[in-house]
């Protein structure tokens, strides 16, 4: 598991990425941020083209990306949200620093139930088309092709997961 921490090591993700024997790349936002000399901050937003460089080429590369660690262990709803968004962009997991972050980042790593819902009737719905020979259909008004139906399963596929919580 390489860790990205340097503008070197941004600018050779691809090589990284590519590695026989790399399934996961990390990002380290602390480290790579002293090292560009950007400032830190709670949102990230001056890491966001470098997560974009680390999400593809672990995509392209089919290996998993995880995003870099919250700092702030007094911030419980900070982490959360921007765990929710490292799952939006793309990132598979994310890096913590404290055992009081596991359960947060755990749960915002799962689908909400409404989620797992509209994604199994976009998944059941493409299946049946499938059955009856249509190609794209329409769920709820939108219209449903092979790239929507490959998300809904990777989001089953979270769902599918599961993480102990203490609830």
């Amino acid at each position: 598991m390489p860790i990205i921490e340097s503008a070197l090591g941004v600018l050779n993700i691809e090589k990284i990425a590519s590695g026989p024997r790399v399934t996961v790349i990390g990002l380290a936002g602390e480290d790579l941020t002293a090292d560009v000399g950007a400032k830190r901050t709670k949102s990230g937003k001056e890491l966001e083209y470098i997560s974009s460089r680390i999400i593809l080429a672990c995509t392209a590369n089919k290996i998993q990306a995880i995003d870099t660690v919250y700092t702030d262990i007094n911030d419980p709803q900070g982490l959360f949200e921007i765990a929710k968004k490292a799952i939006e962009i793309g990132f598979q997991g994310k890096s913590i620093i404290h055992p009081s972050q596991v359960e947060l980042v755990h749960r915002a790593l799962m689908p909400t139930e409404i989620e797992i819902a509209k994604t199994e009737k976009i998944v059941n719905a493409y299946k049946d088309s499938i059955k009856k020979g249509l190609g794209a259909i329409s769920v709820d008004g939108r219209m449903i092709d092979l790239p929507v139906v490959i998300r809904s399963e990777r989001i089953l596929e979270r769902a599918k997961v599961g993480f102990p919580t203490d609830e």
